[in-house]
């Protein structure tokens, strides 16, 4: 969500035209507000703007030429609205310091009422501003012991960043719950602090990830690491390479529908390098480690937020179909709370395209406490997840910029198959042969590069359809699950009021919001319960309701005959239609909100990377 970058040490260019670099890069993580904090002529100057960050690049241009010890930040509000008093960096009453932050502070309204009594007005409605006066308010000339006092009195999870007007070539960063990396420019010297490694330009760094409660204190002649306790750490960086990669959309109109196009080599990167076509075999590469624990495993639960938590509603359906084993699918902010859902017969499946997504870590880590143990799956190397996992799995998606997730989604669930299937083979010595699974997995990308051939006719289906109120996504078994994601892609970005239901449930209730203002997306690609579904598409219409079916192409609509349809004609098992419903429903998405003329790629109120509770 909010993004940190900071420049020090051997600075070499502009301080602000390299802050500006580093947030734009941070940009695909969703944000309301940026601003940047550098010295100038001894005193902090402070620049911020709601908005884009080139609304902060135009106001601050008459600082470019400074060289400095420099903070800057994308904000994602939680604590106060969209406005400048409330952007980050934030600074005291004395302008002494500023600081910049990512996370929560749990206890910021208790601090806040203790440093008023003190006399001190805050300016802005923020966590972090209390930081910046308590960091003053402890302050005795040391900002190494004054931010270790800092981190004694602050409940939450937490990045920070602070410069010091009276420590001028210094920056003294922390880090409790939320990822920070220090990154030294392998060959000027200069040194980088971000919350997010995507925001570095290229090149070759040596790199740190803070640990929780570690603090780092920077300057140009020595980056110093401590424990909490003030005991120094004698830093371990690591060689680092970043392939300079501007998010340019090239012939497409956005990200999103890049995205959506990336899908067939996706799909094939992760695929690559972990099957035996010839043997019939998948191969992970997971660690024999990861073997002997699933001997011992009794039940599967797969947690995970938003589209992740889709990904892995899907998963544990095949999974119990596939192995006879108890699969569940839990959204990761409730898991947590759970009790005695896990224990050492328990493997975790934890989903996230990013690896910071807060509700899923703190999942996790409550699994371990009761001796389960967790692979994770994520699309980014070097994330928390991956830390915090016994075991780990890589998509191969690519960055997704769109906060709108449709490539990573897809590949998550191409490598939950496959895990499952490896699995299988596990138990079993070696796959089912019916299905073919593999080779149907590996016809997947041709499948959906002629699915997207047929993109017209699906603009013109949300062109056709803008003027409805209400939409409602129905299906069955798989398609149920599916339905979930699209009427989800559809809320984010086209900001319509969508409901999914289970095509059965339809007469215990959602029946009643059925009227000639209301569209219903029927996904009908399970064939075991095709009729059932056209039974219930049959309820909707006798009560006025409009139809879009999404079907396969060999199935005949004549009892129905729907308002509007889009065919897929894919001969493989209705266990993989997801991949390909969910990529029709993402255009379907797509159109409808290119038709109301939104910021697709950075929808109203939405971040990239969720990093907080």
């Amino acid at each position: 969500m909010c993004g940190i970058f900071g420049v020090c040490g051997k600075v070499f260019s502009s301080s602000v035209d390299q802050c500006i670099a580093g947030l734009k890069k941070l940009e695909y993580r969703g944000y309301d507000s940026s601003g940047i904090a550098l010295f100038d002529k001894g005193a902090i100057q402070v620049v911020k703007s709601t908005g884009k960050v080139h609304h902060l690049e135009e106001k601050i241009s008459h600082l470019k030429s400074l060289k400095t010890v420099s903070i800057a930040h994308t904000r994602w509000a939680t604590h106060g609205g969209v406005v400048e008093a409330n952007a980050h960096p934030h600074v005291d009453s004395e302008n002494s310091l500023a600081l910049v932050h990512n996370g929560i502070i749990e206890n910021f309204f208790e601090i806040k009422l203790q440093l008023e009594k003190k006399g001190v007005l805050f300016r802005s409605q923020t966590d972090t501003e209390v930081i910046a006066h308590l960091f003053t308010d402890l302050y005795d000339g040391d900002l190494l012991g004054t931010m270790q006092r800092l981190l004694a009195r602050l409940d939450g999870s937490f990045a920070i960043a602070c410069i010091h007007k009276n420590h001028p070539d210094s920056l003294i960063v922390t880090k409790r719950d939320k990822p920070l990396t220090i990154a030294k420019d392998a060959t000027l010297g200069q040194v980088l602090v971000t919350s997010d490694r995507n925001a570095l330009y290229g090149g070759e760094f040596l790199t740190l990830d803070l640990e929780d409660n570690q603090v780092a204190l920077l300057d140009q002649n020595a980056i110093q690491l401590f424990e909490r306790d003030s005991s120094k750490i004698f830093p371990n960086f690591e060689p680092f390479t970043v392939k300079d990669t501007p998010h340019f959309k090239g012939e497409y109109s956005h990200f999103m529908l890049k995205e959506i196009f990336e899908q067939p080599s996706a799909i094939r990167r992760t695929l690559e390098g972990r099957y035996d076509l010839e043997g019939n075999r998948v191969l992970l590469n997971l660690p024999k480690a990861f073997e002997e624990t699933f001997e011992t495993v009794s039940k599967i639960a797969l947690i995970g937020c938003g589209t992740s938590y889709h990904a892995a509603c899907i998963a544990a359906h095949f999974l119990e179909e596939l192995l006879g084993i108890s699969a569940e699918a839990y959204i990761a902010s409730e898991y947590r709370y759970r009790e005695s859902l896990s224990d050492a017969t328990t493997l975790v499946i934890a989903i996230s395209q990013s690896g910071e997504t807060a509700d899923t870590i703190a999942a996790l880590r409550e699994a371990k406490k009761r001796k389960a143990k967790v692979l994770s799956i994520t699309n980014v190397p070097y994330s928390s997840i991956i830390r915090d996992s016994d075991f780990h799995l890589m998509t191969q998606a690519g960055q997704e910029i769109s906060v709108c997730s449709t490539k990573a989604f897809t590949s998550q669930l191409l490598l939950l198959y496959l895990l499952s299937l490896q699995m299988y083979q596990f138990r079993n010595g070696s796959l089912p042969f019916e299905n073919n699974w593999i080779q149907n997995l590996r016809t997947l990308p041709s499948l959906i590069e002629s699915l997207l051939q047929r993109k017209n006719l699906i603009e013109a289906i949300a062109a056709e359809t803008q003027g409805f109120e209400k939409i409602l996504f129905i299906g069955r078994q798989y398609m149920y699950y599916t339905a979930l994601e699209s009427s989800l892609k559809l809320k984010e970005i086209n900001y319509t009021f969508s409901l999914s239901y289970p095509a059965g449930e339809l007469k215990h209730g959602p029946l009643a919001l059925i009227d000639e203002n209301t569209l219903t997306v029927a996904l009908l690609g399970n064939r075991t319960t095709f009729h059932k579904t056209i039974s219930n598409v049959q309820e909707i219409q006798a009560r006025n309701g409009k139809i879009f079916a999404v079907h396969q192409k060999d199935q005949n609509l004549d009892e129905i005959s729907p308002d509007y349809s889009f065919s897929i004609d894919a001969p493989i098992p209705e266990q993989l239609l997801p991949i390909l419903y969910a990529v029709a429903l993402q255009l379907y998405a797509f159109y409808s909100a290119l038709k109301k003329g939104h910021d697709i790629d950075h929808p109203k109120n939405l971040a990239k990377s969720v990093t907080v509770e």
